[in-house]
């Protein structure tokens, strides 16, 4: 299921033209899967000091609502996932 959700938000990631700058920007967004799929709370946990890139990151994680339900076996009603977003 992580793995299927990671790639479906990878592909739908428009990652922007950015000024500039040095080092490798890097963010990390954080959402909440409920368990019929759909996304909650998503947010900018860590920022990479840049609004366009992190924007772009958050972007992708609103384009692929909702998921599929989480797996029959998962224990809960929600599941928090920190992805990390990185320059290419």
């Amino acid at each position: 299921y992580l793995s299927d959700m990671v790639d479906r938000i990878k592909e739908e990631w428009r990652q922007p033209v950015v000024s500039p700058h040095s080092g490798v920007l890097k963010t990390t967004i954080f959402f909440t899967i409920l368990k019929d799929g759909s996304i909650d709370e998503r947010r900018v946990f860590v920022s990479s000091g840049d609004n366009t890139f992190d924007r772009s990151a958050r972007d992708a994680v609103v384009s692929v609502d909702p998921l599929p339900v989480l797996p029959e076996g998962f224990k809960g009603d929600q599941l928090g996932v920190y992805l990390d977003f990185t320059e290419n």
